[in-house]
């Protein structure tokens, strides 16, 4: 435990304090909107962490560098077990290393040449947050529509949770309906 000392007339230091510390809660009295000053010390704790926001982003990349190798061993090599992957395109969130790969070999299927460009990456504390683009021809079958050999591009956003070092959850928001138009499939008209 650190212990930082106030500065005269102000019951916290001057300085900000670093990410990885929190405020004990234990220890500090509020009153309205006011401090009351019970010592002149600030008990702070460091918070576990056991991996940094560079580790998490490191962690994006190897899964990205794997998903474009379409790997799907050493992709699913950085879940944990109660991974989640929930995403408007699926009809139920996706759980489990073994869901996973078969939900990605469904993709791998319908576009064999696949590719993940990561366009922005924005880490806090164990959210990771990647914008990225999608890009292939449709050569497969791809949820009953059958091969139109088109070349789409998709755009996404996926929000991964990162824990001790692996991905336990994942949420993905993509534009279902350009892909859908895309590979020309005949949209009905709104009434």
């Amino acid at each position: 435990m650190k212990i930082f000392r106030s500065t005269l007339g102000s019951p916290f230091p001057t300085t900000i304090f670093p990410k990885h510390l929190y405020i004990d809660p234990a220890r500090l009295y509020i009153f309205g909107a006011d401090w009351v000053r019970r010592a002149d010390y600030v008990q702070v704790k460091a918070r576990k962490s056991p991996m940094s926001e560079a580790d998490n982003v490191r962690l994006m990349d190897e899964a990205f560098s794997a998903m474009n190798a379409h790997d799907l061993d050493r992709y699913v090599s950085n879940q944990d077990d109660s991974y989640v992957w929930d995403s408007d395109a699926f009809p139920a969130p996706v759980r489990g290393r073994e869901a996973v790969k078969q939900t990605l070999q469904m993709y791998f299927t319908a576009f064999p040449d696949l590719h993940f460009e990561r366009r922005q990456i924005i880490a806090s504390g164990d959210s990771v947050v990647v914008r990225w683009e999608a890009t292939g021809t449709h050569k497969g079958d791809f949820n009953g529509i059958p091969p139109t050999n088109k070349r789409i591009t998709s755009r996404g956003c996926t929000v991964s949770e990162v824990k001790n070092g692996r991905f336990v959850k994942a949420s993905t928001y993509m534009d279902q309906l350009a892909l859908l138009r895309q590979m020309g499939v005949p949209l009905g008209k709104a009434a």
